[in-house]
């Protein structure tokens, strides 16, 4: 069963991809004012790759002359933050480019044009997105969790029917032995009960001893 300080860790780790101000980043060369469900806003990639906060979704704009740049920076965010989706507006949309963005994980959506309107419902499906990616890493780092001490645990059980094999073994050795030597002081006993005089039960006490002590 996993510990109190293991489930500390794995809040800790969900607190790390909240961002303080903002789940959604744009960045766009927009006016701040006219976004109005509380995104933070950039106007350039620069920019962007300035702010370390931690995103659900971030909506940026695309050229061929940022291409690069961008897959860059979408790396160093998906290091600090896996589950990241990004809308990517490209403003020249040709095939290669577009092959080339495809190619990248966590892009949720490809636009053609920064429409406000239509991006907004397109936010809230990515945010979805991310959440239930979050739900399955903690579910995953639990599972991995429950499976690592159910490991464990088999190992210990095993080490202990080991052991306890080892012990069992060695009390049947040490009762066979037990009973052998006691079977021979019976034959030794009667041997001697038997014999009618020192020389007569010296014969007897040699055959009973010879047979089991294998003597010459």
């Amino acid at each position: 069963m996993a510990s109190l300080k293991f489930y500390k860790k794995i809040f800790k780790q969900m607190e790390q991809h909240q961002v303080p101000k903002s789940r959604i980043l744009i960045v766009h060369p927009i006016d701040p004012k006219k976004v109005d469900f509380g995104a933070d806003v950039v106007p350039n990639l620069q920019k962007a790759c300035e702010n370390k906060n931690n995103y659900s979704c971030i909506v940026i704009n695309v050229s061929p002359d940022n291409l690069d740049q961008f897959f860059s920076y979408m790396d160093d965010v998906l290091k600090r933050a896996p589950s990241t989706q990004f809308i990517v507006v490209l403003n020249q949309l040709d095939q290669p480019m577009l092959m080339r963005v495809l190619q990248k994980k966590n892009i949720f959506k490809v636009l053609k044009l920064f429409n406000l309107d239509s991006i907004t419902q397109e936010i809230l499906f990515a945010i979805d997105k991310y959440d239930k990616n979050q739900q399955n890493n903690v579910l995953m780092t639990l599972i991995d969790e429950q499976n690592y001490q159910l490991n464990l645990m088999s190992k210990k059980l095993e080490k202990a029917v080991k052991k306890r094999q080892s012990y069992l073994e060695k009390s049947k050795y040490n009762l066979e032995h037990t009973s052998k030597i006691y079977k021979l002081l019976m034959s030794a006993l009667i041997a001697i009960h038997k014999s009618q005089s020192i020389a007569h039960m010296e014969q007897n006490l040699y055959q009973v001893l010879s047979k089991n002590l294998n003597l010459n």
